[in-house]
């Protein structure tokens, strides 16, 4: 019998060749094809489900007045519609079509104290705005039940 990986000749009741110190195969035994093992790929966690929600102004009423005063609130509404936050309630007065003026301290504080809350509870604020400054988007990880 001869070594099929280096031919050096053996007798027939070896295990492994003398020379090249394979495992040797018998007649009748099929050698397996050699298979490099390669390393085993970590699996990827899946990607995280994550909710959004967004800042928005809300017009709660305008009563008649010269200027066109209105009475608003900014509230964070999931995507389903459902209201996660409110601020407290604030005049916008004279003619600002586009909502409060960012300039003005009162506003900040009103959307800052709302980003903070909802900081909080997991909300993270996704970088820039969409029309106007104050309306900003959130998102946070879904928590699975397993997670609690």
């Amino acid at each position: 019998m001869f070594c099929r990986y280096c031919g050096q000749e053996l007798p027939d009741d070896s295990v492994f060749c003398s020379k090249c110190g394979k495992k040797v195969q018998h007649e009748g035994v099929e050698a397996p094809a050699e298979v490099k093992a390669e390393p085993a790929k970590p699996a990827t966690p899946p990607e995280p489900k994550v909710e959004h929600c967004r800042l928005e102004l809300v017009e709660i009423d305008s009563p008649w007045s010269l200027f066109g005063s209105t009475r608003n609130r900014f509230q964070a509404v999931l995507d389903d519609g459902t209201v996660i936050y409110e601020s407290d309630k604030f005049k916008v007065s004279g003619f600002s079509y586009d909502g409060p003026e960012e300039v003005s301290k009162k506003y900040r504080d009103l959307v800052e104290k709302a980003v903070l809350t909802l900081a909080v509870n997991g909300w993270k604020k996704k970088p820039g705005f969409r029309r106007r400054w104050f309306e900003l988007d959130f998102e946070r990880k879904i928590k699975d039940r397993d997670d609690d």
